[in-house]
């Protein structure tokens, strides 16, 4: 028995620590302070959004022009009453189902560089004022 809350007392400091390296190398303040773009919601996007969503990421925009086909179910974690239904659509509710706070931008169409870019956005910074 005590092996065993040896081992489930050195399982759980782990977890705390790895813990504490994610929030030193991802602070929850600056996570919500990040805003994302997923271009394609398939089997990468529709993880990595999910992902940043359930991080803290306070703003993400979703882009896909593609509907979710039997095709998806398996490889892309879709569900048979997913078919039909736009991919940004799907995962923008699973999305919120995770984290209701997060702003979504749901643009069920193909990526327009545009969408996502705007000569007038003072927020912008693509490295180009490093100090």
């Amino acid at each position: 028995m005590a092996r065993t809350r040896s081992t489930a007392s050195s399982l759980r400091a782990s977890r705390q620590d790895r813990d504490l390296r994610q929030r030193e190398l991802a602070p929850p303040a600056a996570l919500r302070r990040t805003r994302a773009v997923v271009a394609g919601c398939g089997a990468v996007g529709h993880q990595v959004a999910r992902l940043l969503g359930s991080m803290g990421v306070s703003h993400i925009t979703l882009i896909d022009f593609d509907k979710v086909d039997h095709v998806n179910l398996a490889p892309q974690l879709f569900r048979p009453s997913d078919v039909g239904k736009y991919k940004v659509d799907v995962v923008a509710k699973t999305i919120r189902e995770l984290n209701p706070d997060v702003e979504l931008t749901v643009l069920p169409r193909a990526f327009q560089f545009d969408d996502v870019i705007s000569d007038n956005d003072p927020d912008q910074d693509f490295g180009e004022n490093e100090s």
